[in-house]
């Protein structure tokens, strides 16, 4: 079976300033959000096993994601407390993630943006090159005279080709095919045919990275693996 098992922390970024919402008729703060779901704060109790529309606005957009409640508890903020809720989106076969996908990859911009003006450097070259993968396979292959493929169809036949399995342990990194996009507890996941110069500029800024760059590295690889026909091309530009 060529399909296994591999289980990881999901990448979850923080909302700052947080994004104000409804799970259902329940007011909201989202504190966090991933690509599979997010994390939220209220008032008012939610529970576990109900289906919610999660309803926000971002950037004069308003989404609605169906999203199950995984898990609920009761946080004490200083003199007061709240309720700290996990969702699940529950987005159904066929429906874009492009909003979602767009958010996330604002505050990944965002977050790398600030990076740069600490450190007074260079935006990473690895950065704009992976959230351009998505839409990639095209690009990567070229038509040529006599070809009766089309451009979609050589992108289609690369992806069904897989992805390449980084991962970095005791100060080595170890590579494996793979089948599965979930990415690594260290390392990353990105599609099989990334160029060679940019797999190793990813890897050594990996090495010489923070635990929030390695999360924000991870993050891009996971948001670059998203395949969406519903998405049109789009290039990172910091």
């Amino acid at each position: 079976m060529r399909r296994g098992h591999h289980r990881r922390k999901v990448e979850r970024i923080r909302l700052l300033p947080r994004l104000e919402g409804l799970a259902g008729k329940v007011k909201v703060e989202l504190l966090e959000i991933s690509i599979g779901g997010a994390r939220l704060q209220h008032f008012a109790p939610l529970k576990v096993g109900q289906i919610v529309n999660l309803h926000f606005c971002w950037k004069d957009e308003l989404l609605s994601i169906p999203s199950s409640v995984i898990r609920s508890s009761v946080d004490r903020f200083g003199s007061t407390s709240a309720y700290v809720t996990g969702v699940r989106f529950q987005i159904p076969e066929g429906t874009s993630r492009a909003p979602i996908k767009r958010l996330i990859e604002s505050y990944v911009k965002n977050a790398l943006d600030e990076q740069v003006r600490n450190a007074a450097g260079a935006m990473p070259a690895w950065a704009s090159h992976l959230m351009q993968s998505a839409v990639a396979g095209a690009e990567l292959a070229p038509l040529q005279p006599g070809d009766t493929a089309t451009a979609d169809e050589i992108a289609h036949q690369l992806r069904d080709e897989g992805y390449i399995r980084y991962t970095f342990a005791h100060g080595r990194w170890t590579k494996a095919k793979t089948w599965e996009p979930q990415q690594p507890e260290e390392g990353f996941t990105i599609w099989h045919f990334e160029d060679d110069d940019q797999v190793d500029l990813l890897c050594k800024d990996y090495e010489s990275a923070d635990e929030e760059t390695r999360a924000l590295i991870r993050l891009c690889a996971e948001l670059s693996l998203i395949v969406d026909d519903t998405i049109p091309p789009q290039h990172f530009v910091p």
